[in-house]
């Protein structure tokens, strides 16, 4: 996401936590983040493997002799490098099958670190509530506080899977986001109406994360 789309992205959200805790007593505090992880470790198993790929392939048609081995063992260590630096766009190439499970625990975790480091369950009225959006897995989670699961959490799961069909739907992730977000928070006015009362305990500010 260039850093235009990111202001841009960055600014309507802060117009819809207003309109929110304008009307509701919920205290939204949103993340957005280009990605969760350096996912270090998944990087440099498809680097090794699409290094040694490419060298075998290459093997059969420009075999060499046993004493000249060593030739194959620098192509593969180049390969590897090459792919490194670029590690991030390949794995974008791979079905993203092959990773949602380590992407959303990765996700799941950096979520949860964010709402206590935040300090967002530390509200008198226990109404905090998490937006975490990281971008290169395409995930969305979104963690409330105590008050706001007394009916349980399902009905936050429901909210989760809708804001990322619409962010799916569209062909600019950050625009469905903020599409889905606006049609969501009607609802969240209509079953967590404002309180009498009601301070608002925690920053407005919409927090946008380019690294990890």
């Amino acid at each position: 996401m260039k850093n235009d789309n990111l202001e841009k992205c960055q600014k309507a959200l802060s117009e819809i936590v207003k309109d929110l805790e304008g009307g509701s007593s919920i205290e939204l505090v949103p993340i957005l983040t280009l990605r969760s992880s350096e996912y270090k470790a998944l990087r440099f198993l498809v680097s090794l493997g699409l290094s040694t790929f490419i060298l075998i392939i290459v093997s059969l048609f420009l075999p060499w002799h046993l004493d000249k081995i060593w030739i194959g063992a620098c192509i593969q260590i180049l390969l590897f490098f090459l792919l490194n630096v670029f590690s991030f766009n390949l794995l974008d190439l791979i079905p993203r099958k092959f990773f949602e499970n380590a992407f959303a625990h990765i996700v799941d975790l950096q979520a949860t670190k964010d709402f206590y480091q935040l300090d967002i369950s530390r509200t008198k009225s226990r109404r905090g509530l998490l937006l975490y959006v990281s971008l290169f897995e395409r995930r969305i989670q979104l963690i409330p506080d105590r008050a706001l699961t007394r009916d349980g959490l399902q009905f936050w799961h429901e909210q989760t899977s809708e804001l990322l069909a619409f962010m799916k739907a569209n062909q600019e992730p950050e625009e469905g986001l903020v599409v889905g977000l606006k049609q969501i928070i009607q609802t969240w006015k209509l079953k967590y109406p404002k309180l009498v009362g009601d301070i608002n305990e925690l920053d407005d500010d919409v927090i946008i994360n380019k690294k990890n």
